[in-house]
């Protein structure tokens, strides 16, 4: 999909060529494919099943086919914490002690610097499971699985009645970005930070989308940096043969 609408942008048209469509199939079918047997591997792994027996997991009292339907459902359930933020179904005191703003910036920390400077800080994501499991947060610290919620009801858990405004307003600033980034930087930054926007309907939470910003920015800037400096080299070997 995003590889359609990059191409859609350079385009400046609606005729997205047939290969755009091909790509795109591929890669979508690619996803749904690996992230089944990743999966697979991941439970695997965790109950002790030798990985030359993935493929019989998989197909144990159900057929492969509803397996990958069935994880990828799950992986974009956003309504089961929508209904349980929507209903209160979740303890104020431990979304306060541990989804603060202090914590949330420990958190950012955590994922964007190449450490683990604060071993007793949950992430944003991983605090989700605590919405629909009861676990402790010795737990959902050694708990590696990634959940997915909705950019308000992220939110919602922040500022409750406001969360309507304070999504719109965000929405917004970051769409003005958009087109300022449009006018001053390369199609990378404009293409990058598109896709950020998308994401804000399968939200991470906002330190993965802080982390997701600088890694990305910071790839572009260098890849652009390194592009620029091979053709200062040519330009200056091209000079010095004349």
């Amino acid at each position: 999909i995003f590889l359609l609408l990059l191409n859609l942008y350079k385009n400046g048209d609606f005729r997205l060529k047939f290969k755009s469509f091909i790509a795109a199939f591929f890669i979508l079918l690619f996803s749904v494919i690996s992230y089944a047997y990743a999966t697979a591997t991941r439970i695997s792994n965790s109950i002790g099943i030798d990985k030359d027996n993935i493929e019989n997991y998989v197909t144990i009292n159900v057929n492969s086919t509803e397996f990958v339907i069935g994880e990828i459902v799950k992986r974009l359930s956003l309504l089961d914490y929508s209904y349980a933020i929507a209903n209160s179904f979740y303890s104020r005191t431990f979304f306060d002690d541990n989804l603060n703003g202090i914590e949330l910036l420990k958190s950012t920390l955590n994922i964007v610097l190449p450490s683990n400077i604060f071993k007793n800080t949950l992430t944003s994501n991983t605090y989700l499971i605590s919405l629909n499991e009861d676990l402790s947060k010795r737990e959902l610290l050694d708990d590696w699985s990634s959940y997915n919620a909705s950019f308000y009801d992220f939110n919602y858990l922040y500022f409750e009645s406001f969360s309507i405004l304070i999504s719109f307003l965000i929405f917004w600033f970051f769409l003005v970005c958009l087109n300022k980034i449009n006018m001053n930087l390369s199609n990378y930054f404009f293409s990058f930070t598109l896709l950020q926007i998308f994401n804000f309907f399968v939200f991470f939470g906002y330190d993965y989308f802080l982390k997701t910003l600088i890694h990305g920015y910071l790839t572009i800037f260098v890849m652009s940096a390194l592009v620029s400096i091979n053709f200062f080299i040519k330009d200056l070997r091209v000079k010095k043969i004349r």
